[in-house]
């Protein structure tokens, strides 16, 4: 579940700051930094602890990658960044999102695997942790 909120934290962040609040000049400025990358992991580490940073820390970075077909600011505030004069608004990005086949395409599959991990029963629910706990369970069907 980290993994899935630290992929969902960048735009979160910047689409609502930029599209919804008009307070940036861009939908990818401040969470789409390496420093905000940092600062959110230890954040979810120090509150959920390291497993669930380092989830958190790979969802983050996978929708960092993700983004690289357009200008990513990574290194903000340290670096300078020219953004466009004008965000494209909601409209405009979702009809874009939607013409692009490929991006479409990727979009779905990776959906899918999304539905599919979640459909799958957790290895802890098929492999019991110890000899007394199978003995439990093969004693529940009788």
């Amino acid at each position: 579940m980290p993994a899935m909120a630290g992929g969902a934290f960048p735009d979160a962040v910047d689409k609502t700051l930029c599209q919804v609040l008009h307070l940036t000049p861009s939908g990818r400025m401040y969470a789409h930094t390496l420093l905000s990358l940092g600062v959110s992991t230890a954040l979810v580490g120090s509150i959920w602890g390291r497993h669930a940073a380092r989830s958190w820390a790979l969802g983050y970075i996978g929708h960092l990658l993700g983004d690289l077909r357009a200008p990513v600011p990574w290194m903000y505030p340290f670096v300078g960044y020219d953004f466009p004069e004008e965000a494209a608004g909601f409209g405009e990005i979702l009809r874009h999102a939607l013409t692009d086949r490929i991006g479409l395409g990727l979009e779905s599959v990776l959906f899918a695997w999304v539905v599919c991990a979640f459909c799958q029963p957790s290895v802890k629910t098929r492999l019991p942790a110890t000899p007394a706990t199978a003995e439990r369970l093969e004693n529940r069907g009788k």
